[in-house]
């Protein structure tokens, strides 16, 4: 979060690529982390939900995978093939 005190412009796309990054490391509690602050100020969406979603399947945490989808619905987002796919293995 050190980019966000430096003046870094902070937008859903910009966190997107963090998550996706850290998911594809096998941190997805961080990638968690950022996800929760993001969705305090801005609207994650379906791209955000299923990166989060694939971070979860790689590590084998289906539960929190699933935790993730139900969140999606539960935003009114529709679920993409990626949501799909994850929670249907």
């Amino acid at each position: 979060m050190k980019m966000m005190t430096k003046g870094m412009h902070r937008n859903i796309v910009f966190f997107s690529l963090i998550i996706n990054n850290l998911c594809k490391v096998g941190r997805v509690l961080d990638a968690q982390n950022i996800f929760d602050s993001v969705s305090i100020g801005l609207h994650p969406n379906v791209m955000v939900y299923s990166t989060l979603m694939d971070g979860y399947c790689l590590v084998r945490k289906m539960e929190r995978a699933l935790k993730v989808f139900d969140a999606l619905v539960s935003a009114g987002i529709e679920p993409n093939k990626v949501c799909q796919t994850c929670c249907n293995n």
